[in-house]
């Protein structure tokens, strides 16, 4: 059997009142109304401290098709909470147990 030694990325999902933001293997999807955002991310999103998110494609029809958009922002999680500064104000995801 194989055991994990903990240092790796978990999956984790968080929910705010901008939409979904899931964090799965190595990408990230944030979900809101039809528009979805893609891409990848550094750091552990289920766990305490930084990460930093690269959405790289983007949908504005619920993800029937996707064009090329770069945006980069920095994001903290503490005690379940994920925040990203967007526009120079900080937003608020909660984790799905």
């Amino acid at each position: 059997a194989l055991v994990s030694c903990g240092g790796g990325r978990q999956d984790a999902t968080y929910k705010g009142k901008l939409g979904t933001i899931e964090f799965k293997g190595d990408t990230v999807t944030l979900t809101a109304d039809d528009e979805v955002f893609k891409g990848t991310y550094t750091g552990n999103a289920a766990k305490n401290g930084k990460v930093k998110i690269t959405f790289n494609e983007y949908s504005k029809d619920g993800g029937k098709t996707f064009s090329d958009r770069m945006e980069i922002f920095k994001a903290s999680v503490e005690d379940g909470v994920l925040t990203i500064e967007l526009d120079g104000r900080p937003f608020n995801w909660s984790i799905v147990k």
